[in-house]
């Protein structure tokens, strides 16, 4: 599927989606580039934007207790000189990103000796697992990438990698699924690149799976996104390229009134998941709230109002925020919340693969 890009710059018809449109005249005219996602833009804009970068003190302060919530996590999983003993690597395409990877679902015997040229009995070795790709949300992101995604007092901590590394990760999700995620270092997030580059990523593991360079396994038509804040607004975006098999969609941060009629059609049919609460006080949950009617609406069309519609594209919506975070970050907390539930795993499992 070919990806149409617009330069980056600062414009008011620049719009997040437009990459997905065969047609860029008439988007252009429906949609007003949401101020929340400006990276040079007016006051409004960036407090909101300084906001979440002045908040991370108050995030990590929140979050740097969940280490210590388990009396089994191991001492060395939350000490920045201990790293080499964590169950997560880290890979690097020098085109695109350096990424934390784990391949839990898909090491076994079988895996080892596929790296070391030895025969493999292919009746024996169980088939590859779903990868769950990562995508954080926005942060000062200037430190090395296991200091800001690895350690669970990291910037990012309570995401995935950061649960791993605690030893507080479900066993659901360490043993049946490979992760990766990229980091956008030395920038304020994911959403500051161009979508290209994060397929271009994929790509690059998908070629070099089971191999040093990237020594994990998976399923290319298995790939689930799971994206927090800015991240979540990257995984729309990306769900419609037909790539993924479906998205769990954090703290949605998209405030336009409506997504493009392409990308729409594009989604149909397409599972997601997504959380929000009701006091996020950096982005309001009305967001998620019309991103998920749109998409029951259309899928609602396609499907004759099937019951099923509401299986497809799920919606956690909490009235409160249930990590209880400091209230200049109160309620933006989704990513946390939905990394720890078993039941977002199970759900991802179930996902069939792609065409």
């Amino acid at each position: 599927m070919t990806l149409l890009v617009l330069p980056r710059h600062r414009s008011a018809i620049f719009c997040s989606f437009l990459f997905v449109l065969s047609s860029l005249s008439s988007a252009v005219t429906a949609l007003s580039l949401p101020s929340t996602f400006l990276v040079e833009a007016a006051p409004c804009c960036l407090d909101r934007r300084t906001a979440i970068l002045e908040s991370s003190s108050s995030l990590l302060a929140a979050t740097a207790l969940l280490a210590l919530d388990d009396p089994t996590t191991s001492t060395e999983s939350s000490n920045n000189n201990n790293f080499n003993k964590l169950p997560l690597e880290v890979v690097n395409d020098p085109d695109s990103y350096s990424a934390l990877a784990y391949g839990g679902g898909s090491t076994n015997d079988d895996d080892a000796k596929m790296r070391n040229g030895a025969a493999n009995n292919n009746n024996n070795k169980r088939p590859p697992p779903p990868l769950i790709l990562v995508l954080h949300g926005a942060g000062k992101n200037d430190l090395d990438i296991l200091s800001d995604l690895g350690d669970p007092r990291g910037e990012h901590a309570g995401l995935i990698p950061s649960l791993i590394a605690s030893g507080q990760a479900p066993s659901m999700l360490l043993n049946n699924f490979a992760i990766l995620a990229p980091y956008s270092q030395g920038k304020v997030s994911l959403y500051q690149d161009s979508r290209s580059k994060v397929l271009q990523f994929v790509d690059w593991a998908i070629q070099n799976q089971g191999t040093s360079k990237c020594p994990i396994r998976f399923d290319p038509k298995r790939i689930i996104l799971f994206g927090f804040s800015d991240g979540a607004t990257v995984a729309v975006e990306l769900l419609t390229t037909s790539r993924f098999a479906g998205g769990v969609i954090c703290s949605y941060g998209y405030n336009g009134p409506s997504l493009p009629s392409r990308a729409l059609e594009r989604l149909t049919n397409k599972p997601l998941w997504v959380f929000h609460s009701a006091d996020d006080v950096i982005f309001d949950v009305t967001n998620s709230d019309r991103l998920v009617e749109q998409l029951r609406a259309v899928n609602n069309h396609s499907r004759g109002s099937d019951s099923t519609t509401a299986s497809i594209i799920k919606y956690s919506r909490y009235d409160r925020d249930p990590e209880n975070l400091p209230p200049r970050v109160r309620g933006h907390s989704m990513g946390i919340t939905a990394s720890k539930q078993v039941e977002v795993y199970d759900w991802m499992l179930q996902l069939p693969p792609i065409a």
